[in-house]
């Protein structure tokens, strides 16, 4: 019970420094005028300890926060995840509709951007060459599309992989709360 208030009591600080924000612009701030410090004193008994644990989940958080980015790739054959580059022709009952066609399109496999189906067939198949997918508009989807099965002449031009996420610097100076900044300090002073 004590380690759970203790963490309870972690997380309630956590929160508290992670809602005050500190500005990377001092110009943000006007005119800032220091109260009389002199003489002051601060009592810091009541900070708790952030683990190395804690510190971790923080960093992974920030990481999921951040936009992803690609770059191309060796490979031929595409993967959930990718970023592929796609020309399309879509039809129903054999003629071509509105909408149904693009070139160049960008596409990143497993986001769900395209109807259920689409993006799962492209899985696994070969750049440059064509190929077919089948799928079916949902039955709520607007227009005379709702319900009906298309079928959509695919060919994969380019594919890009996602590159690792990592924390840098310029990063957390440009998102910088106080708990980022208290989490910096700590991992400074374990590496020093």
């Amino acid at each position: 019970n004590k380690e759970k208030e203790e963490l309870s009591e972690n997380e309630k600080i956590i929160n508290e420094l992670n809602s005050v924000v500190v500005p990377t612009r001092p110009s943000s701030l006007g005119e800032v005028v220091l109260p009389d410090y002199e003489g002051m004193e601060i009592e810091i008994s009541s900070i708790k300890e952030i683990s190395e644990e804690e510190i971790t989940e923080y960093i992974n958080k920030q990481l999921e926060k951040m936009p992803s980015e690609y770059e191309k790739t060796e490979r031929t054959i595409t993967r959930d995840g990718d970023k592929v580059n796609i020309d399309f022709i879509g039809k129903v009952n054999g003629e071509a509709f509105s909408g149904g066609t693009a070139k160049g399109q960008e596409l990143i496999l497993g986001s769900g951007k395209y109807i259920e189906g689409f993006e799962e067939q492209i899985v696994g198949q070969n750049i440059g060459e064509e190929f077919e997918i089948a799928v079916r508009f949902p039955n709520e989807y607007e227009g005379e599309l709702a319900g009906k099965e298309a079928r959509f002449s695919v060919k994969i031009n380019s594919i890009e992989e996602e590159k690792a996420k990592a924390v840098s610097y310029t990063h957390l100076r440009a998102h910088e709360t106080v708990l980022d900044l208290v989490c910096r300090l700590l991992l400074e002073k374990k590496n020093n």
